[in-house]
């Protein structure tokens, strides 16, 4: 199997070493050395092929990694394409050249240097001129059609729902809904549904993990999006408001920040514990998020639109913001986090909320695209199977949505 740069298997060979399976060559390094895994014999592979220790590669991504003339690579903080397919594929290039630099060649040297493997793994760019691993990619394709001009051996399987996520249709029955909602505090029902009594939406605002990953002062965000809520609840009118739930959760073990009470004159709620997206975006009308792979994904399955304030412009949180919009369902935020103001985050609320009819029905028809694909899971256990088996990686998983290269 091929092999990206050294990075994947690391882990694997060093359990391996630990458990006696696999020992380093005192000659590791030299020119020419050979693994000393079980049955292997540092034997040579034809057509490039790298299969070191025996071991199966199957690489899974969330975001684009094969090179593509449809869209720019996820995490160039750039978007989600360019206006012609030459510009894309330049992106690409100049992005692995750089990830090949200063990443793959290093990491490939300390492989070679430990086990003595040989012949070496191939770099990224090498691969890219040959074959890649079989890869898994676990997004929807009603967001992001598969590339046509993707090789065989790259399959979207779609995306990895629970099952309270898959079974539960768009508008769901009055008892679902309450079943789903008895996962949330009772506070925060009790807000919603006063909300709803008094026809006003609720916009839910959370930045996920980020939120404490990377501010080093929490409440200071926190404080700015509670601002920005309040002025535009203001400038709404009276009566023509709306209700919003602020998430101050900063890890995932649940950790929150003690907030203040809610700027005067707002309507607001601190959600200071997590909750699950299946049981709570089912219950707003607009979520504000950073625009992370599973946030962006829990949305659409919710059909419910987005204003994505991406906080980290070297990840794919630009990408899934710039799809958002393109689909119709949300806005963009032209600011990342760290730069918005309460009056920034406030133009963008009355914005989306001034759109959220238009926005609403965009949403809906994603998440009837999202929901008609086949069980991700099922599909990315059948994909590993078939590779286990010799087979090809996309045997019998029906044909996903593509765009044109």
């Amino acid at each position: 199997m091929h092999y990206i740069g050294g990075a994947w298997l690391i882990p694997e060979l060093i359990k391996r070493e630990r458990e006696g399976r696999l020992k380093p060559r005192p000659d590791a390094g030299a020119a020419g050395a050979a693994a000393s895994a079980p049955g292997t014999g540092g034997a040579h592979h034809e057509g490039g092929d790298w299969d070191p220790a025996g071991i199966k590669l199957v690489v899974g991504h969330t975001v684009l990694s094969h090179v593509t003339g449809t869209y720019l690579p996820a995490t160039c903080g750039l978007g989600s394409t360019l206006p012609f397919a030459f510009l894309n594929r330049l992106m690409w290039r100049v992005g692995l050249g750089i990830a090949d630099k200063n990443l793959y060649r290093p990491l490939r040297a300390a492989t070679v240097e430990r086990f003595g493997l040989d012949p070496p793994p191939p770099t990224w760019l090498e691969n890219e001129q040959g074959k890649r691993p079989p890869t898994i990619y676990v997004y929807s394709s009603a967001l992001v059609p598969r590339p046509r001009d993707w090789p065989a051996a790259a399959v979207v399987t779609g995306p990895l729902l629970g099952p309270d996520s898959r079974a539960s249709p768009l508008g769901p029955a009055a008892a679902e809904q309450a079943e789903a909602a008895a996962q949330l505090p009772e506070g925060l029902r009790a807000y919603i549904a006063a909300a709803k009594r008094a026809g006003r939406p609720v916009v839910y605002v959370g930045l996920g993990s980020m939120l404490g990953a990377y501010f080093d002062n929490p409440p200071e965000i926190l404080k700015v999006l509670a601002e920005g809520v309040a002025q535009a609840q203001a400038g709404a009118g009276a009566g023509k408001g709306f209700a919003a739930v602020v998430h101050t959760v900063t890890g995932a073990r649940g950790e929150h920040e003690a907030m203040p009470p809610p700027p005067e004159g707002s309507d607001l709620f601190w959600l200071d514990r997590p909750v699950p997206h299946s049981a709570l975006l089912p219950l707003v009308d607009l979520t504000v998020h950073h625009g992370g792979m599973g946030t962006t994904h829990a949305a659409a399955v919710a059909g419910r639109p987005a204003i994505i304030v991406p906080v980290s412009l070297a990840s794919d949180q630009v990408f899934w913001a710039d799809i958002i919009r393109r689909r119709g369902a949300g806005v963009a935020s032209p600011q990342h986090a760290g730069a918005l103001t309460a009056a920034s985050f406030a133009q963008l609320l009355q914005k989306a909320l001034g759109a959220l009819p238009v926005l609403a029905a965009a949403a809906a028809r994603l998440a009837e695209g999202v929901r008609a694909e086949p069980d991700g899971v099922g599909a990315a256990v059948g994909a590993l199977r078939r590779v286990m088996a010799g087979e090809a990686i996309g045997k019998g998983l029906p044909a996903p949505a593509q765009a044109a290269a």
